[in-house]
């Protein structure tokens, strides 16, 4: 496991019009989504439209990625933990802007949160999320 920081104290950023916070998201919207990375991914830790019912009810941040005013995309922020979570882009949406714009747009929204940095989590074989993280200016903290 990869363990990441970023400090967001003078963060600025630019907002997206196909990303954006989700304050009340459409369920049965959510749930297609979450049957679609089911579909091609398999992970037991996966979470599911009553988790996401919970954690927005304990306060954690979830950003979209919308096309076509349906989700395709999403990155969660744990304000407990200052975590950033289970960042996925569909994969017929999948490039390296679409999960560098939730990631940043994450970013924005803690900064504007008053949080000065944020801390991620990556499997070491995830190459991906790597690149994502070193091209929006994370740090690697350690690795085990």
């Amino acid at each position: 496991m990869k363990k990441w920081k970023v400090d967001i104290t003078n963060f600025e950023y630019t907002k997206y019009k196909d990303v954006h916070q989700v304050l009340n998201p459409n369920y049965a919207d959510l749930r297609r989504e979450i049957m679609c990375f089911n579909d091609e991914i398999k992970w037991d830790g996966m979470w599911t439209h009553y988790d996401a019912i919970e954690r927005l009810s304990k306060g954690w941040v979830l950003i979209g990625l919308f096309v076509n005013y349906q989700i395709k995309g999403w990155v969660w922020l744990d304000t407990n933990k200052k975590l950033l979570c289970n960042l996925y882009v569909n994969k017929s949406h999948r490039n390296f802007y679409n999960a560098k714009k939730l990631v940043l747009t994450l970013m924005g929204v803690a900064h504007e949160m008053g949080l000065t940095e944020i801390y991620a989590e990556s499997d070491t074989w995830n190459d991906k999320s790597e690149l994502i993280a070193i091209k929006t200016g994370w740090e690697l903290q350690n690795e085990h």
